[in-house]
């Protein structure tokens, strides 16, 4: 299980960890990823939250159409398959079933879709994307078929729905939702399908997920927790990482060295 980055300027750094096998037991805990902390903060992810910073919720979510790092290809995910409409550009999506939301949330189905549609196109939203999703609308087929019916034809649509922008139609439970009202920094996040639930957060410190207790129905976790914690000076995540209160951080180039000789791990 992992999290799909956009390409910056920094250079991951990882503590030589390997991740432990289905039969073994953890060596840790909590993994902790240490980031400098994203422009913008919050609870709603289709509203308020454009990648990369979407990236500070990832670990609960799921997309409609997932993404293989190694081959770039676009695979199912919440969706198992997609087709393209008589008109050439409109999108028919054949959705999972049976996939559980986090806590007493019932089933994923077409309404959290729609839900997912409405929040990034509602007039104070400031995600990147509700341009894109403003062109389309969201014709419900049944429970588990929906078709964006598109205005025009967007040959990057696909991708955009895909999890390699982060925080673009990731799925929250419409159920959850009704419950919280509009989620903020005051709330938690509503509940998504990931491999990791909400615990909490700590606006401007931190965000901590744990290992959804129940099998999921596509991945296992390998680690009980997770945690984002954000400290801007790289100094300072270099530090952690040295001592081993962190497992994975990004560092700028000119300390990359102190980090290989400490026996680290590193990727561009």
């Amino acid at each position: 299980d992992g999290v799909v980055a956009e390409p910056a300027a920094t250079i991951a750094v990882a503590a030589p960890t390997q991740a432990p096998a289905a039969s073994m037991e953890p060596k840790v805990n909590r993994v902790i990823i240490t980031n400098p902390a994203p422009n913008v903060e919050g609870n709603n992810t289709q509203r308020d939250l454009n990648p990369p910073a979407g990236v500070q919720l990832k670990p609960m979510y799921e997309s409609l159409i997932g993404y293989d790092p190694v081959t770039g290809d676009l695979t199912p995910q919440l969706a198992k398959s997609w087709s393209i409409e008589p008109d050439g550009f409109s999108i028919r999506f054949q959705l999972q079933e049976g996939v559980r939301f986090h806590g007493d949330n019932g089933e994923f189905t077409s309404k959290d879709v729609v839900l997912a549609h409405d929040q990034h196109v509602r007039p104070d939203s400031t995600h990147s994307h509700r341009g894109v999703y403003a062109a389309a609308t969201m014709d419900v087929v049944s429970d588990y078929e929906i078709v964006f019916q598109m205005a025009a034809p967007n040959a990057e649509i696909l991708r955009l729905i895909s999890e390699l922008n982060m925080s673009s139609m990731d799925i929250s439970s419409a159920v959850d939702f009704a419950k919280i009202g509009e989620p903020s920094l005051i709330t938690r996040a509503p509940a998504g399908t990931g491999v990791y639930q909400y615990v909490s957060r700590k606006q401007g410190e931190n965000v901590l997920f744990e290992r959804v207790p129940y099998k999921h129905w596509r991945l296992e976790a390998d680690f009980p927790e997770l945690e984002f914690r954000w400290i801007s000076e790289a100094s300072t995540r270099l530090a952690g990482l040295l001592t081993g209160e962190t497992h994975i951080t990004q560092l700028p180039e000119d300390q990359m060295a102190e980090a290989a000789n400490a026996g680290m791990v590193t990727a561009q």
